[in-house]
């Protein structure tokens, strides 16, 4: 999974210094960045931004910044559940690893992978094993 690119991470600190948490529009957020880069680009990093939780859609084609703590976080939970599944499989063991809200769901858990479970604690981040 990759992270944000030095673009990506500059069109969001661009869009959050122009329009703060309040909503904006797909032409607004254009005007904006065309003077960075091409209008193509510029779709498709918003398109990206969106994807990954740093935007969030609030209409049609309105959008809204995401706190950047927040966005990360989720960005970690998704990292942390790819990685989990992949450390697993490479033991030979198969799971359903599935992201809901901030909680990392397991199923199919061994009781080494509960006693590794049991050692991640995080502030905002459960990890359920099922």
């Amino acid at each position: 999974m990759p992270w944000l690119s030095k673009r990506e991470l500059a069109y969001y600190l661009l869009l959050r210094s122009a329009f703060g948490y309040n909503a904006f529009n797909y032409g607004e957020a254009m005007d904006l960045l065309r003077l960075f880069g091409p209008r193509r680009v510029a779709r498709k990093v918003l398109k990206r931004l969106v994807s990954r939780g740093f935007l969030e859609k609030v209409g049609t084609l309105e959008y809204r910044v995401k706190p950047l703590e927040d966005a990360l976080e989720q960005l970690l939970v998704n990292y942390i559940a790819n990685r989990l599944a992949k450390y697993m499989k490479s033991k030979g063991v198969e799971l359903d690893v599935s992201v809901v809200g901030r909680d990392i769901v397991v199923k199919g858990c061994s009781d080494e992978l509960k006693s590794i479970i049991e050692a991640l604690r995080w502030e905002r981040i459960r990890v359920v094993c099922s």
